[in-house]
This record gives structure tokens, C-alpha cells and sequence, in this order.
């Protein structure tokens, strides 16, 4: 059995229109929700092999926050470029190289392509994943290379504005 948590970064701040959308920090509302969604994965007693964050500036900053939150050494975070703006094939893709030994490992990224790659993962039918958004997905697998669409089971999903 394997368990991935799909987390959507934090609300960003569109306060400085010269910054790139890579750049984008997060805003008060972001900051806020990080420690609520940390709060609620070590009340599930949630313990991460492995994080994998965008390399966008709002998504290591949530997976920063997430991490230390729930005592994942921040040092040991995997920036993975490809997570930025990537579509639900590209993220299958990514988890289907997570190595095999690591069995709970969280994914930070983006809309639209992380709802997209839940409801294709699970079968399910989100709208939206909205931000500091978290979903557990289970996976009756050995490897994660045996990820496939439709495979998931969606155990949980839940956002700040449900906690």
C-alpha cells in the first residue's frame, strides 16, 4: 500500500505585479492556512517518507511550512521542477518515479492539473482543489511505478475553509 497526499500551495500574492508568476509569495491567508493544514495532518499522526514540492516560490514555501509543521527536516524537500503548471500525465509521471521504499509522500503543486490528476487517479469528479488544499489518495500498490489512472482511492479531502 502505498499513500500520497496531494497538496495544493497556499493562497499567493498578486500585490507585486513586477514578480513573475514563479515568484510569487505567499500572501496573509497563505500563511495563515499552513500551520491549520500542518495542525491537521499531525492530528491524523500523518508521517511523510518524502516531499516533493514545485519548484515555484508559493509551493516550497508550503511544503516548507507543511513539513516542519508535521517534523519533516526541510533540508530534505525534492524540488521538482516539472511540478510547475504540470498536467495530470506529467504528475503521473512524477509519482511513478517516486522510489519504491518510500511509502506517504506529498506532492505541492498547482491547479489545474493536480484536481485533474485526482479525479483521474481516483475517478472521482472535484471541481476544484483549492489552495492549502489537501488530498490523500491510497494505492493498492508494491511501486509507485504501478500508479495508473483510475487505481487511487480518495480517503480524504480537505481545505482550510473545512478544518
Amino acid at each position: 500500500m502505498k499513500t500520497l497526499y496531494i497538496i495544493r500551495h497556499a493562497k499567493s500574492s498578486w500585490k507585486d505585479l513586477s514578480l513573475s508568476d514563479w515568484e510569487r509569495p505567499l500572501n496573509k491567508r497563505g500563511k495563515r492556512d499552513i500551520p491549520t493544514m500542518a495542525k491537521f495532518l499531525q492530528k491524523r499522526k500523518v508521517v511523510f517518507d518524502l516531499l516533493i514540492s514545485s519548484t515555484a516560490l508559493r509551493a516550497k514555501k508550503t511544503a516548507k511550512g507543511i513539513g516542519e509543521g508535521v517534523g519533516y527536516d526541510k533540508h530534505e524537500i525534492k524540488l521538482e521542477h516539472k511540478l510547475y503548471h504540470a498536467n495530470a500525465h506529467e504528475i503521473l509521471k512524477i509519482v511513478r518515479a517516486i522510489p519504491s521504499q518510500n511509502k506517504a509522500v506529498a506532492i505541492f503543486g498547482h491547479n489545474p492539473g493536480f484536481t485533474d490528476f485526482v479525479n483521474e487517479l481516483c475517478g472521482t469528479d472535484l471541481v476544484n482543489i483549492p489552495t492549502c488544499g489537501i488530498c490523500q489518495v491510497d494505492l493498492a500498490i508494491d511501486d509507485w511505478s504501478n500508479a495508473l489512472k483510475g487505481n487511487g482511492s480518495l480517503k480524504f479531502f480537505k481545505s482550510p475553509k473545512t478544518i
